[in-house]
């Protein structure tokens, strides 16, 4: 699986990441964190909602990574 160059590069140099939903749910959060453990980094998903609207899906998700 390829990740999206600014993944790494922003846990790299930030110690965290904004991910969209539809990439998440596209993706899968377990093929998500299997790809980046195999590129040496740990991280912990945390999963946000836009909160102007009322309807849950992946457009109103996004995910913060955050590196341990």
């Amino acid at each position: 699986m390829k990740l999206k160059p600014f993944i790494p590069r922003n846990l790299e140099q930030y110690g965290n990441c904004a991910v969209g939903g539809e990439y998440v749910k596209r993706v899968g959060k377990k093929n998500l964190i299997d790809e980046l453990e195999t590129q040496g980094f740990t991280v912990v998903i945390y999963e946000k909602q836009d909160d102007t609207s009322k309807r849950k899906s992946a457009k109103n998700t996004y995910y913060i990574l955050e590196r341990m």
